[in-house]
């Protein structure tokens, strides 16, 4: 929908993503297997996970074999002019 309200076509998107080679029906088939595989990667991202999204993530973990959920905490330290991202994965 979002390439219609842009005016582009969704194939050159996809191209922009997996390649201009790449065929998108084979790309979406192994998207299919995959999923239906239970191959996936959820993955939260926020400058500071509470703890309530913490256990989510185990739970998940806990119940969604072979999927992997992950969280990403990005904090963001300032000074001295410097800002620097530190990822914490968990």
């Amino acid at each position: 929908m979002r390439c219609e309200a842009e005016g582009r076509d969704p194939g050159v998107v996809l191209g922009d993503l997996i390649g201009p080679e790449a065929d998108p029906e084979a790309f979406w088939e192994g998207v299919r297997t995959n999923l239906q595989a239970g191959r996936v990667r959820l993955l939260f991202v926020a400058d500071r996970v509470p703890p309530e999204l913490r256990r989510v993530v185990e739970f998940l973990n806990r119940q969604m074999q072979p999927a992997e959920v992950l969280a990403v905490e990005l904090r963001q330290y300032e000074g001295q002019g410097l800002k620097t991202l530190v990822p914490i994965v968990l």
